[in-house]
């Protein structure tokens, strides 16, 4: 799969992902991202956007934000 796909919990902390955003994030394996957050993975400014995206997603109950 050439994108990136992850779940995260409702705490925006990472569950899983594929071996492509293990990429992207510089891991070495999966087990790297488990139980982290965006802020623990990118900068303040790259996190920021992602996770107030998340919480958007969530309080609209799954419907991305216009």
């Amino acid at each position: 799969m050439g994108c990136n796909v992850y779940w995260k919990n409702k705490d925006g902390q990472y569950l899983w992902c594929n071996k492509k955003m293990v990429e992207i994030c510089r891991l070495k394996n999966i087990s790297n991202i488990t139980g982290k957050s965006d802020f623990d993975l990118c900068p303040p400014e790259l996190a920021n956007p992602v996770v107030n995206l998340d919480r958007a997603i969530l309080k609209t109950g799954g419907r991305t934000p216009s």
